[in-house]
């Protein structure tokens, strides 16, 4: 139980420091400081090692398209619909106060 001991060595060296004890109090404080290194070597120790090692996925090479495989002229992507720009609901009043129709026209 180092980490005990260093804990109850440090609260003796306060008390120490207290009573204008210097040297006692020092001494105490320098064991104190041994203790707590004791323990971090022994929690460093007594760590366990993983039950099986991490597993790593084989990176992918990245695909390129193939020469000539050009989009379609029917293959273009579909265009998003801004009739609803700045409508953050469902509410009727945001719907009334736009200016802009909903078919988009100025």
């Amino acid at each position: 139980y180092p980490l005990t001991m260093a804990e109850e060595l440090l609260a003796k060296a306060i008390e120490e420091k207290g009573y204008a004890e210097w040297e006692q109090s020092f001494l105490l404080a320098n064991e104190a400081v041994l203790r707590a290194n004791e323990a971090t070597a022994l929690c460093k120790a007594a760590t366990p090692a993983p039950l099986w090692p991490a597993v790593t996925a084989p990176a992918a090479a990245p695909v390129e398209p193939a020469a000539g495989d050009e989009p379609a002229a029917g293959d273009e992507p579909a265009s998003i619909d801004d009739s609803a720009a700045g409508d953050d609901d469902d509410s009727a009043a945001d719907d009334a106060s736009d200016p802009t129709p909903a078919d988009g026209t100025p």
